[in-house]
């Protein structure tokens, strides 16, 4: 584990916004974020430790992308692209947005694409931990110093100042 603060109590993972989204523009985005899900769904199975289970509370309530008439070809064309690599996203005109979300004004809006599902929130210090314990007792090095790069020898990571 390559990490500044060897507590973990201010690292970077443990205090993001721990998300996982789909909707994004290049193929090899939209395909580390499917990875990405992947990998959270099966963390318990992944990460187990002596019939410890890990909990990160993966929330996969989706996201919300609005566009008005003058983003909304490139909404489509985006939603092209996550459809045809997999991901489960409902591209929603006008009147859909606004049965689907009856709070939102849609007024000057042309189409919304939510993420169904692969889409959501997890708790990331539970991730922090779930890694950690994973680790422990391993020939793993987790070091608080400063890192600028890293390299890869044999089947150990090394680390470069």
């Amino acid at each position: 584990m390559i990490e500044r603060d060897s507590s973990s109590a201010k690292s970077s993972s443990a205090l993001s916004a721990a998300s996982n989204r789909q909707q994004f523009s290049t193929p090899l985005s939209i395909q580390m974020s499917l990875y990405g899900i992947e990998f959270l769904r099966a963390i318990v199975d992944l990460l187990e430790v002596d019939g410890f289970k890990p909990a990160i509370k993966l929330h996969e309530g989706g996201y919300l992308f609005l566009a008005t008439q003058a983003g909304d070809v490139t909404l489509r064309e985006n939603h092209a692209l996550q459809s045809k690599l997999g991901v489960d996203i409902t591209l929603m005109g006008q009147d859909a947005l606004h049965a689907k979300f009856p709070w939102l004004n849609v007024e000057d809006l042309a189409s919304g694409a939510f993420g169904e599902s692969g889409e959501g929130w997890f708790d990331g210090y539970g991730l922090v931990q779930a890694f950690r314990g994973a680790v422990a007792g391993r020939a793993v090095h987790r070091g608080g110093c400063d890192r600028t790069g890293a390299g890869r020898q044999t089947r150990h990571a090394r680390c470069c100042k």
